[in-house]
């Protein structure tokens, strides 16, 4: 019986020393975050717990280095395993208890301190990259969050077999309205054609507000010239619908240039020209419509000719 109390006594004293280690080891990593909080009722629970603890190490401690001064070894050696049958029980679930349950109160309060604050940083990265790469007149991507997402889909292995398309929309008729009724009016229907773009594409696709009064898009995965078209037209048709600002009614149109990948180039530089080349060919021919990008022609002759941009097949 002996040994078995004494076996007890040593997994008790690597018990309380693992709980005070870690205590010890919590209070030392997160000294700056325990300033922080109140710490009365992990301190009186930790304390309560270690008194109780205490007191049986010291009854411990007389029966083995005082009692045999007075009474024989063996009979000290029998109190003690009295003592160890009848109070350890009390001392590992009152005295323990009450130092684990202080314990976690601490932790429980220290770390997420810690946690919160590790949140706050990430949501503060979070958020300071969504504003770099948001516009944040129309909640769209801006240009360079566009480039971005476009040269990862055209160096992807697997996208760069698909064919996609770039389209550069320019509203037409909306510098008038920006002018006349002021930018709190050109606000609202770059929001609202903004709304009207992300309401018309498919969720696999990207739109962005390129900058002023341009956008561009990038249609995933489309099968044909048909389809490109398709969705340009019902963009065209979305965007000219009336809009209504504080009793008024004002409209816009919009020109689109159209460059497909890889057909018309495998980088976003090339694409983006090639679909603004297009669109300033819809421009030219009196706005509202649809231009697909194409090679302009060879020059036979010895005569030199000035061509500011390529010519475009154009869609009403």
């Amino acid at each position: 019986m002996i040994w078995d109390s004494i076996f007890l006594m040593t997994m008790f004293d690597l018990m309380i020393i693992s709980i005070v280690s870690y205590t010890t080891y919590v209070f030392y990593k997160k000294r700056h975050a325990i300033k922080h909080f109140n710490a009365t009722h992990a301190a009186i629970l930790m304390l309560l717990g270690l008194s109780i603890i205490a007191m049986f190490y010291t009854a411990d401690l007389i029966t083995m280095f005082v009692l045999p001064l007075f009474m024989p070894m063996m009979r000290a050696m029998e109190i003690m395993k009295d003592l160890h049958l009848n109070f350890l029980w009390i001392v590992m679930v009152t005295g323990i208890s009450l130092l684990v349950f202080g314990v976690i109160q601490l932790v429980n309060k220290v770390f997420p301190t810690h946690i919160s604050t590790m949140e706050g940083l990430k949501n503060t990265q979070k958020h300071l990259s969504h504003l770099a790469s948001t516009d944040p007149l129309t909640g769209l991507p801006n240009r360079r969050a566009f480039q971005e997402e476009i040269n990862q889909l055209v160096n992807h292995p697997e996208h760069a077999r698909n064919t996609s398309a770039i389209l550069f929309l320019d509203l037409d008729g909306f510098k008038p309205i920006n002018d006349s009724e002021g930018h709190d009016v050109g606000d609202v229907v770059l929001r609202t054609v903004a709304i009207r773009i992300e309401n018309t594409i498919r969720r696999s696709d990207i739109a962005a507000r390129y900058g002023g009064d341009e956008f561009t898009i990038c249609l995933r995965g489309i099968e044909s010239r048909e389809g490109i078209e398709r969705i340009a037209q019902q963009l065209s048709a979305s965007i000219s619908d009336p809009i209504h600002i504080n009793g008024n009614i004002y409209s816009v149109n919009t020109s689109i240039g159209v460059s497909i990948f890889p057909e018309h180039g495998n980088n976003i530089k090339t694409l983006l020209e090639r679909a603004d080349s297009a669109m300033y060919e819809v421009k030219r021919s009196g706005g509202k419509g649809v231009a697909f990008y194409s090679e302009p022609a060879q020059v036979r002759d010895k005569t030199p000719k000035q061509t500011k941009r390529p010519s475009a097949s154009i869609g009403a």
